[in-house]
């Protein structure tokens, strides 16, 4: 499995289609640092850079390693966008995205 770290400041990342590599699992989000509000959003975008996947992730549903289970699949052709929102805007947290 693997993960990206992102925060408030490198919220976002984004992977390429290949031959080898035409879907993603999101399978947890571990959150290392939750925002002082403890909102914080997953958002997954198509190529066309419309949402297509939407999922508060509540610390009140995260394991004892702030883990959040996601377990959604997606399907893409040229790429896909993965990003996370803290509520309000610029609020510090960091969080590592697992995904397969």
């Amino acid at each position: 499995m693997k993960a990206i770290e992102v925060n408030e400041l490198n919220a976002s990342f984004r992977l390429s289609g290949s031959e080898a590599t035409r879907s993603l699992e999101i399978v947890t989000v571990v959150v290392d640092q939750w925002p002082a509000t403890g909102e914080l959003k997953l958002l997954v975008w198509d190529e066309k850079d419309v949402p297509i996947y939407s999922q508060v992730l509540d610390p009140a549903l995260a394991d004892e390693a702030g883990a959040v289970e996601v377990n959604k699949r997606f399907v893409f052709y040229d790429h896909l966008s993965v990003q996370l929102v803290a509520e309000p805007p610029a609020s510090p947290f960091a969080a590592r995205v697992h995904f397969a």
